[in-house]
């Protein structure tokens, strides 16, 4: 995966942004140097996890015409959701 080493600020100016695109490349994503993923191996699996399926959903959402709600921040940090992810994680295969 690409490693963006440019700058630790957040990407602001066009052509920062343009040197962030250069360093991509083809690949569809990239790492930011400074920028953490999470603080374990867990916590970033159920991020990505549960990321993917919100993007599926606001998109399939976006397709009927329809604009996606969002849950409140308390139900956001509902650690039975977040179990239930990493069950389904442990259930992968391979796994």
């Amino acid at each position: 995966m690409p490693r963006f080493t440019g700058t630790a600020d957040l990407i602001l100016t066009p052509a920062t942004g343009r040197s962030v695109a250069a360093t991509l490349g083809p690949a569809s994503t990239l790492f930011l140097v400074n920028h953490g993923i999470g603080p374990t191996l867990r916590a970033v699996t159920v991020a990505a996890i549960v990321l993917e399926r919100a993007a599926c959903q606001q998109w399939i959402t976006r397709g009927s015409g329809t604009w996606p709600t969002w849950s409140d921040p308390g139900e956001s940090l509902d650690t039975e959701a977040v179990d239930r992810v990493c069950y389904l994680v442990r259930r992968l295969p391979g796994r």
